[in-house]
């Protein structure tokens, strides 16, 4: 009994080994299956990746073609705006719309410059929107900064000739005394100073 009992047991030891020898085979050939089927989908995924790198590519390269076509058009509708086209339209919303609404105990607390920027903000605002559009607050601030004398005396011609700095500073505060942003006293200080 005990020598059936021992073949008994070498054969079931037998059979356990044939068992955990067709496991191993199996989870190897698994093992080697789930590693291809990794380096597939890797390459895949990698290969998706490029695609959309290129089509991030073709997509930025549009938008910046795009972009420059806008810019060129902007610059275009802008050589039709000039500035220097509408100045009377610019004194007249400075006369009309921006003096009376300044508060002058605010302003003569202000230096010239700052009044005069103030002025211009202000006249920013009440212009049509394409101008608004296509020029930026501080441009045309900068603007109306480098053309004060044009835009602040009444009834000034383009074609004017040039006049000294002081002359120029006086006609801009009489141009701010005329528009009532300045009172008389004030005025007659600010010439002191200058």
């Amino acid at each position: 009994m005990l020598k059936i009992a021992v073949s008994d047991i070498k054969s079931k030891t037998v059979v356990v080994m044939k068992i955990k020898d067709n496991l191993n085979g199996f989870i190897d050939k698994r093992s080697e299956e789930i590693k291809q089927f990794k380096d597939k989908a890797m390459d895949k995924f990698e290969k998706q990746a490029g695609n959309l790198g290129n089509l991030k590519d073709k997509v930025a390269g549009k938008i910046n073609l795009g972009a420059g076509e806008l810019k060129e058009k902007a610059g275009k509708t802008l050589e039709k705006i000039k500035l220097e086209n509408i100045i009377p339209d610019i004194r007249q919303i400075i006369y009309n719309k921006v003096a009376p609404k300044l508060k002058k105990e605010k302003l003569s607390e202000l230096a010239v410059d700052q009044i005069f920027k103030e002025v211009f903000k202000t006249t920013y605002m009440f212009l049509p929107s394409p101008v608004r559009l296509i020029i930026d607050e501080e441009s045309f601030v900068n603007f109306c900064l480098n053309n004060k004398s044009k835009l602040l005396a009444a009834g000034s011609s383009e074609n004017e000739c040039a006049t000294s700095d002081s002359q120029d500073a006086q006609k801009e505060l009489k141009g701010l005394v005329d528009a009532g942003i300045l009172s008389q006293e004030e005025y007659d200080e600010k010439l002191k100073t200058n």
